[in-house]
């Protein structure tokens, strides 16, 4: 990734977790608006989606890490294109579009040949959260992956058309159809409980909405954009649109559909038909849309109001209610964030439990098999890696601790720590993620069996526990400190 241009990605969640992919590789996404069965012997494959008549498989890559895979809502499926061939992936909701500066990104080490699903890492500053970067080469060399051609270029087209793709969602507010592009959608909720007795209730902001462990103001779409006062609206569902500082959720009456279009010409308001026009963009032709659900009032009217999302993101009273953004025990800040106290990014991986370690003490992930290491004698399976012309002792961390020999995943990796002027290498079999975790370790947590089978053992005897995650993936977390081990390694 040397180009700049390269250097510039496409940020999705999946389950709680910042993806991205190269801008030139994410060729569009789309709505994941129900799956089709695809037959595959690929992991992690659960369907497929139609794509302009191409049936494009979609790959969980949640099954592919070994992930859990909890039952939320999947909004989007991102295209990724990989030499002329197409896959989707699944995806919780989409971030939007990023460039860190060069020293924000971090590339991991891949050896040649081997399978290792990550190109880097890089800072994002806006929300203080870490993005791991895709390789789009070593995706499309996973085991039986099926991509496919683009309808267009299977039928000898050109792809002109495709870019010109994009899906709107449509809505009803108090009668009045209005529209967005789906892409400025962070997530819907369809039943949406407002507490009304909250200190942020005041004009438009009716309260707040819980989600994911925090509560998030809610705003009464209708009334921001002063519409007719005397036309009745229910409040029934929202939608959540990511600020600079935090989310910010709209009440609507109905999210009726999202549909795809290739023309998205809008008609000009008349000046001073809305008292706050500034926030629409525009009208659309419903004759525009394909066949579409919506009420009846809706098909009658034959058109729909655009809302302009950069004015929106660029209200000031909106940026400062997504900074009102709580988690359930009231502590301000992003959503499902810890501003109360200091906090550290964690690199978790998987012994007889799920484990961390500072991301900070890591200099390098290698991938590891038992093949490639030249394995010497020892008590814990010593072998090395040689690594840019360096020799890296090499340990398996299950091992060394006293834990049986691990299952290989295609995430098996050595983590790489400093101790003094030598490298030392840990294997483990399983990476899990890169979450926040509060910071200085705490004391005295209750632990189950698999984290008091790794407290037990004389090779660590300074285990420490954090809270780590975010929102629903909150969860106490065993801190395993690698730099301070490797230390006990080569006093032996």
């Amino acid at each position: 990734m040397n180009n700049e241009l390269e250097r510039v990605f496409g940020v999705f969640l999946l389950n709680e977790m910042q993806l991205a992919l190269p801008l030139q590789a994410l060729r569009e996404v789309t709505p994941c608006l129900g799956l089709r069965e695809y037959p595959s012997a690929a992991r992690g494959i659960i369907g497929a989606i139609d794509l302009r008549g191409a049936l494009i498989p979609v790959l969980d890559l949640r099954r592919v890490l070994g992930l859990s895979t909890p039952e939320l809502p999947a909004q989007s499926v991102v295209i990724m294109a990989h030499e002329g061939q197409l896959i989707g992936l699944l995806a919780h909701g989409v971030q939007g579009v990023f460039q860190p500066e060069g020293r924000d990104f971090q590339p991991v080490s891949a050896q040649t040949g081997q399978l290792h699903l990550l190109a880097g890492s890089f800072q994002r500053r806006d929300v203080e959260a870490l993005v791991s970067v895709l390789d789009p080469a070593a995706l499309s060399r996973l085991p039986d992956l099926p991509m496919v051609l683009p309808a267009e270029t299977a039928a000898g087209g050109g792809e002109g058309r495709a870019a010109e793709l994009s899906y709107v969602m449509l809505m009803r507010c108090g009668g009045v159809p209005l529209a967005m592009p789906s892409d400025a959608v962070f997530t819907t909720i369809l039943t949406p409980n407002i507490d009304r007795d909250s200190a942020l209730a005041s004009g438009f902001c009716l309260g707040v909405l819980e989600h994911a462990g925090s509560s998030i103001p809610a705003v009464d779409l209708y009334r921001m954009l002063g519409l007719n006062s005397q036309l009745r609206h229910a409040n029934q569902q929202a939608f959540l649109v990511q600020f600079p500082a935090g989310l910010v959720a709209f009440l609507v009456d109905e999210i009726n559909d999202v549909v795809p279009t290739y023309d998205l010409s809008l008609a000009p308001i008349p000046a001073h038909s809305f008292a706050q026009q500034r926030y629409l963009a525009g009208v659309l032709d419903s004759r525009q849309l394909p066949e579409h659900n919506t009420s009846a009032q809706t098909r009658a009217l034959g058109y729909y109001l655009m809302l302009d999302v950069a004015a929106l993101q660029a209200a000031a009273d909106l940026q400062g209610l997504g900074r009102m953004n709580m988690r359930s025990e009231g502590e301000i800040g992003l959503a499902g964030s810890r501003q109360q106290r200091p906090t550290c990014q964690m690199l978790t991986y998987d012994l007889c439990a799920e484990v961390g370690t500072p991301i900070e003490q890591i200099v390098e992930i290698l991938p590891w098999q038992h093949q490639e290491q030249m394995m010497g004698g020892g008590d814990y399976a010593g072998g090395l890696v040689v690594h840019r012309g360096r020799a890296i002792a090499t340990y398996s961390l299950a091992q060394v601790l006293g834990l049986e020999p691990p299952t290989l995943t295609p995430t098996a990796s050595v983590l790489v720590v400093e101790c003094g002027d030598t490298l030392i290498g840990f294997g483990v079999a399983r990476l899990m993620s890169i979450d926040e975790a509060e910071w200085p370790p705490q004391d005295g947590h209750a632990f189950d069996s698999g984290h008091q089978r790794l407290h037990a053992n004389p090779q660590a005897q300074n285990w420490k526990s954090v809270m780590a995650g975010q929102g629903s993936q909150t969860r106490l977390l065993s801190v395993l400190d690698l730099r301070e081990l490797a230390e006990q390694l080569m006093a032996r």
